[in-house]
């Protein structure tokens, strides 16, 4: 573990067995590299929210820079302001324009469950999904997607935030 100080922030980073290596800056965990060859093969859940979308531009990055093979789902949630299909067609130029190759599927039913039934259905690596607010506090407030996920999938899941 190392750590750098600056006026206004703090990075620890932090490097795993498989030797991989993590940072925390801004108060999120970041990947920072990666160590072995190969890519993983990864789901990513988003519902069209700002941090789906965030989720969303951080996975195809690395997907770019590792050759991560990557599934993007595109789930429903209906208080959403944005149309699944607005999601979709947003994913795929955003998708075409990095010039990366995913697959991009949309899903019905609960968000949650769709997401972890397909990434147990799935040869899945990692699951990836966006959320988490900040409450005033300070503490990292989990929208019911995000928590049923977190607490139901069994393969890895990174949230990004």
């Amino acid at each position: 573990m190392r750590q750098t100080r600056t006026a206004d922030r703090v990075r620890v980073v932090v490097t795993v067995s498989s030797g991989d290596e993590f940072a925390t800056e801004n108060g999120a965990i970041i990947f920072l590299r990666r160590s072995t060859q190969g890519s993983m093969n990864v789901l990513l859940g988003i519902v069209g929210s700002e941090e789906s979308m965030r989720a969303l531009r951080a996975t195809v990055e690395r997907t770019r820079e590792v050759g991560d093979d990557l599934t993007i789902a595109v789930v429903e949630k209906p208080e959403s302001d944005r149309t699944q299909d607005d999601v979709y067609a947003q994913t795929a130029e955003l998708v075409e324009e990095a010039g990366v190759d995913a697959e991009i599927r949309t899903l019905e039913g609960d968000p949650g469950s769709a997401l972890v039934e397909l990434a147990e259905r799935g040869e899945f690596d990692q699951l990836v999904i966006g959320g988490g607010t900040q409450s005033p506090m300070g503490k990292i407030r989990l929208g019911p997607i995000t928590e049923f996920v977190l607490l139901n999938a069994t393969t890895t899941v990174k949230l990004v935030r």
